[in-house]
C-alpha cells in the first residue's frame, strides 16, 4: 500500500510539472534554497514523515518579481489542517500606459460663415 501511495504522489507531481511546463510557468517555492523545516508543508499523522505538497504556480513573465527569500511556509499556523500556510511576496511592475493628457477638439470656425449652415442653425 505504501508503494501505491508513493507512485500516486510521484504521478501527481509529474503531472504538476508537466502542467507548469506546458503553460510557461514555474513552481515559485522551489526556486530558492530554504532550510528543511521551512520547506515541508504537510506532516504525516504519526509525525515522522513530511512532504512538500503545496506549491505556488507563477507564470514565467512574473518570475522576476518573485522574492525568493520570502517564499516560505509557516508551520503551526492555526488553519485547522495538517497542512502549513504558504506565503510569497511578489513585486509586480505594471506597464505604464501613455495617454494624451489634454485632448482638445478643434472646430472649423470658417464653416460657420457658410450661409447654408447658418440657415440650419437658425431652424433649430
Amino acid at each position: 500500500m505504501k508503494n501505491l501511495f508513493v507512485f500516486v504522489t510521484v504521478c501527481i507531481r509529474l503531472s504538476l510539472l508537466e502542467f507548469t511546463y506546458h503553460n510557461d510557468g514555474v513552481l515559485a517555492n522551489t526556486l530558492g534554497e530554504h532550510k528543511a523545516s521551512r520547506r515541508w508543508k504537510r506532516w504525516a499523522p504519526h509525525g515522522i514523515h513530511h512532504n512538500q505538497i503545496d506549491y505556488i504556480l507563477v507564470q514565467n513573465q512574473f518570475r522576476s518579481g518573485i522574492n525568493r527569500a520570502m517564499t516560505r511556509n509557516f508551520p503551526g499556523s492555526d488553519i485547522g489542517s495538517n497542512h502549513d500556510l504558504v506565503l510569497m511576496k511578489v513585486r509586480i511592475r505594471l506597464k505604464k500606459i501613455n495617454r494624451p493628457k489634454n485632448i482638445r477638439r478643434k472646430f472649423n470656425l470658417d464653416r460657420l460663415k457658410d450661409p447654408t449652415l447658418k440657415c440650419l442653425s437658425e431652424q433649430h
